[in-house]
């Protein structure tokens, strides 16, 4: 059987404390999903990590054999801290092309979790080695920034997916416009169940909102939709930004519950691995906002969905097209993005009724275990 390399800003538990980023919450998740049904599949997988701390210094390469269809690799850089900023963390490129160079044959497979920061890299390596590159395609970066849309970058971004000899897709819409005749599978995110099925208790319904805090997320919408819930319901803000927009949100959160009447809103910093799951743990409604405008709408899944149902939250998404048709669709709230209409949807959310995702998400991860078989098969 072909080894199978998996390349992407992988956190994980277990590298060392000092190289931990949590600035991928995200991608960790979704990259965890998918090593897992590589596993139980048949295959080795090799973890190749660009994950970047947020400190300076030097880091060095860190192996960990995981267990004996595991093993990861946290590749070595050097940074430096000015300021707010780290510079210097671009020398993980350079040992990743080393560590392919090094590492990987012309017999093997390279999964990459979609970024364009190493794609033009790999697309060289690919075209030297000959190895078999399944480009993950999680959504279309560069139809997500909209009013910043820069039509030289959409190319090269779209260019990239040709150099694929198959694909992972994060959405059935993104399958059917990107796959180009070549063998692909579907994986929507993570199908880990953790808690299989709670309910509220009378009283208190806690909600999570997680992910970048900036005003393209919603993360502002859904705490201005707090006004309009009932005393019992709870926001529980999790997720990382810029040191002016985290000012922004702890300025708004203070403004939120004074208009409240008492703390009903509340920001939890950043959780990856256990800490992320424990987060959840006593959640009741996980939100999920984003853009639907076209470009974002008809093509983005985030991840966070699957985390949500695998802890047994009911979901909140933003009505777009690439999540209403999905086969998830059906266990999915949807609303527009209007405090408003976010208020109104909770609101019918039976949040006091069991919430369990087990059978929706234990066919889902069967079907796409036979798909990525059949699709690896094929090299």
């Amino acid at each position: 059987m072909k080894k199978v390399f998996y390349v992407g800003f992988y956190d994980g538990d277990l590298c060392s404390p000092r190289r931990k980023s949590e600035s991928n919450i995200a991608g960790t998740v979704y990259m965890r999903g998918l090593i897992d049904s590589l596993k139980r599949t048949g295959y080795h997988v090799t973890v190749v990590s660009l994950s970047r701390a947020a400190g300076g210094g030097i880091y060095r390469r860190e192996h960990i054999v995981a267990d004996d269809r595991e093993e990861q690799f946290f590749l070595p850089y050097a940074a430096v801290r000015l300021g707010a900023r780290t510079a210097g963390g671009r020398t993980v490129f350079r040992a990743l092309k080393k560590f392919i160079r090094d590492k990987v044959g012309a017999e093997d497979i390279v999964i990459s979790y979609h970024s364009l920061a190493y794609g033009d890299l790999l697309t060289k390596l690919h075209r030297r080695i000959g190895f078999t590159w399944i480009p993950e395609i999680n959504e279309i970066y560069c139809l997500s920034i909209q009013d910043r849309l820069d039509a030289s970058l959409l190319e090269q971004e779209l260019k990239l997916f040709e150099e694929g000899d198959g694909y992972l897709f994060a959405s059935d819409a993104l399958a059917e416009r990107y796959s180009r005749g070549r063998p692909f599978a579907v994986l929507y995110g993570n199908y880990r169940i953790v808690s299989k099925g709670k309910e509220a208790p009378k009283g208190n319904v806690n909600i999570a909102y997680t992910g970048i805090i900036n005003e393209d997320r919603g993360v502002y919408r859904i705490i201005a939709a707090m006004d309009m819930l009932p005393a019992e319901y709870n926001l529980f803000i999790l997720g990382f930004g810029s040191s002016e927009q985290l000012q922004k949100l702890k300025g708004c959160l203070e403004d939120a519950n004074q208009k409240l009447g008492r703390e009903r809103v509340f920001y939890c910093g950043t959780r990856t691995g256990k800490a992320y799951s424990e987060f959840l743990k006593d959640k009741h409604i996980g939100v999920n906002l984003i853009s639907q405008q076209q470009g974002i709408a008809d093509n983005a899944f985030p991840g966070k969905i699957l985390s949500y149902m695998g802890h047994s939250l009911y979901v909140l998404s933003s009505a777009c097209d690439s999540i209403v048709s999905s086969r998830l669709g059906k266990g999915i709230y949807f609303c527009e993005n209007t405090p408003e209409s976010i208020a109104e949807t909770i609101k019918r959310i039976p949040v006091y009724e069991k919430c369990d995702y087990t059978n929706l998400l234990g066919g889902l991860q069967q079907e796409f275990e036979g798909e990525l078989k059949e699709m690896l098969s094929a090299f």
